[in-house]
C-alpha cells in the first residue's frame, strides 16, 4: 500500500482489499477510510504509530485489529517507511500489511493452555518437578515445596538430584 501524505490518497494492492474484505469500488481511499476499519480499541495506538511515520521520524511497525464489513475481526501487522522529496520532506508512506490472525489465535490458545496448566500445577497435591535434559530443575510445584521442604526459588536452576541431600539420595539411590 501507499499513502500520498499531502493529498491523503491511499492506494491498496488487490491483496490488501482481500485482507480487509472490501471491494475497491466501495472504499474511499483515504487514511480516514482506512482508520474506520481499525478496531475502535486500537485506533489511538494506530494513530500514535502512524503520525511519526508520516513525519518521517520513525518507520511504522505495528500489530492491530481490523473489523471487516462482515463484522469479522482480523489481526494485521503493518510496516511502512516514509519516502522523501528533494527537500527531505516526507511525501508518502510505502508499506505492507499481513494478515496474522492465525498466529494471534494460536498465541491466545497457547496462553490459555498455559494458564490452565499453571492452575493445575498450583492446585495439585502431587509434587510436580520438571527438569531439563541435563537435570536442571525448571519447575517446582507448591506440593514439591511441601513434600521436599525446598522453596521453588531455592531449587529452580539447580541440578537435581542433589548429591549431598539425603532426600535426593533416598529417592534416586544416591550412595
Amino acid at each position: 500500500w501507499q499513502l500520498d501524505i499531502q493529498n491523503n490518497v491511499l492506494t491498496w494492492s488487490d491483496q490488501v482489499y482481500k485482507i480487509f474484505g472490501v471491494e475497491k469500488q466501495s472504499f474511499g481511499a483515504t487514511f480516514e477510510a482506512f482508520l474506520s476499519f481499525v478496531h475502535p480499541n486500537d485506533r489511538q495506538m494506530m494513530l500514535a504509530a502512524q503520525l511519526p511515520a508520516e513525519r518521517g521520524d520513525a518507520p511504522l511497525n505495528i500489530e492491530h485489529r481490523i473489523v471487516r464489513p462482515d463484522g469479522k475481526v482480523r489481526y494485521v501487522h503493518e510496516r511502512a517507511e516514509a519516502v522523501f522529496d528533494g527537500q527531505e520532506r516526507p511525501v508518502r508512506l510505502v508499506g505492507t500489511v499481513h494478515d496474522i490472525t492465525e498466529r494471534k489465535e494460536a498465541e491466545l490458545e497457547l496462553r490459555e493452555t498455559n494458564e490452565r496448566l499453571q492452575a493445575i500445577i498450583q492446585a495439585s497435591p502431587v509434587a510436580i518437578i520438571v527438569m531439563t535434559l541435563d537435570g536442571i530443575v525448571s519447575l517446582w510445584s507448591p506440593a514439591a515445596e511441601y513434600i521436599f521442604g525446598w522453596q521453588a526459588e531455592e531449587i529452580i536452576g539447580q541440578p537435581y538430584p542433589l548429591a549431598n541431600d539425603p532426600v535426593s539420595a533416598a529417592l534416586f539411590n544416591y550412595n
